[in-house]
């Protein structure tokens, strides 16, 4: 039992346990977290599903790949590598082509690791 068991180890979650990095996150991560931390409790937002857990558990949160959203979100948050960045020049036209007619600020950036939340203003 306890060999079938360890086994099983291998090709289910649990292998992540044998990883360094379930450890010991690294930076990108640390920069998620950072952004997460931006965003305010009670808020819609438009997140990549990076962040969505645990904005999720404080907020309205939307998943970024939605193409039905209709109200456009107080806030945006996102990690560009998963968000579908659409060669757009910036991470604020990317969210300003999300949501046209709609204005939006930063309020977080960490460009070494692609990670930025923004601010509805208008």
């Amino acid at each position: 039992m306890l060999a079938i068991a360890a086994a099983l180890t291998q090709s289910f979650p649990l292998q992540d346990l044998w990883h360094h990095e379930t450890w010991f996150p690294d930076a990108h991560v640390a920069a998620i977290k950072r952004g997460e931390a931006a965003v305010p409790s009670g808020v819609t937002v438009e997140t990549t599903v990076t962040m969505l857990p645990a904005l999720a558990a404080r907020t309205e949160a939307l998943w970024i790949g939605n193409p039905n959203i209709v109200d456009p979100p107080e806030y945006e948050a996102f990690d560009i590598d998963r968000a579908g960045w659409n060669a757009k020049p910036s991470a604020l036209e990317f969210v300003r082509a999300r949501h046209p007619g709609y204005d939006y600020e930063q309020v977080f950036a960490d460009p070494d690791n692609n990670v930025y939340v923004f601010k509805r203003t208008g």
